[in-house]
């Protein structure tokens, strides 16, 4: 008699912090946090939940982050297996400096009605948050400032281009050219 294989959800937390410019943010920006939930096990994963913390206040007592949109815990009754599934929020830091951050952490039932397993989510790197003026400063397009650039490089060809398409036309032979009379 062959004994029958259990087959159980297996999960895997990916969390990604998203900007445009990795691992930096300006304070009153906005920002996305996702969480994906990935079912590599053989069996259904239940009633998962999912949570990630964020700090209301630095160590100084500061405000640190805001919830905007979306909320830091998540729930899904079942996810089959191979499924993906991912929760967005969008949070705001309200302070200047350094935050290394956490890991989102998870529970579910590998199978109906078994015992509770949690599961950690991939580390987020560390952010550095900086002021907007800072922000702005760093990665702000500069597109005066090219253009700036740009010009003066092409002065430097085409003014001693024109000088001396002038002195070919005007000399012949380090000579000047004799003005030409008319009759």
């Amino acid at each position: 008699m062959a004994g029958a294989v259990a087959q159980e959800g297996n999960l895997i937390v990916h969390k990604q912090v998203l900007s445009e410019y990795p691992d930096v943010y300006a304070s009153g920006e906005n920002f996305t946090v996702t969480i994906d939930v990935y079912n590599i096990g053989d069996g259904s994963a239940f009633d998962v939940s999912v949570t990630d913390n964020w700090p209301e206040t630095t160590s100084s007592g500061t405000e640190a982050f805001k919830l905007v949109d979306g909320s830091y815990t998540s729930t899904w009754g079942e996810i089959v297996t191979g499924e993906h599934v991912s929760a967005n929020f969008t949070i705001v830091p309200m302070f200047e400096g350094r935050f290394d951050g956490s890991r989102a952490s998870g529970r579910y039932e590998p199978k109906q009605d078994a015992e509770t397993k949690i599961v950690i989510s991939t580390a987020m790197r560390p952010m550095s948050v900086l002021n907007t003026e800072q922000y702005t400063k760093y990665f702000a397009k500069q597109y005066q400032e090219w253009a700036i650039f740009y010009l003066c490089s092409l002065a430097t060809i085409f003014v001693p281009l024109f000088i001396y398409g002038y002195i070919q036309t005007a000399y012949t032979n380090g000579i000047p050219n004799a003005p030409i009379k008319e009759d």
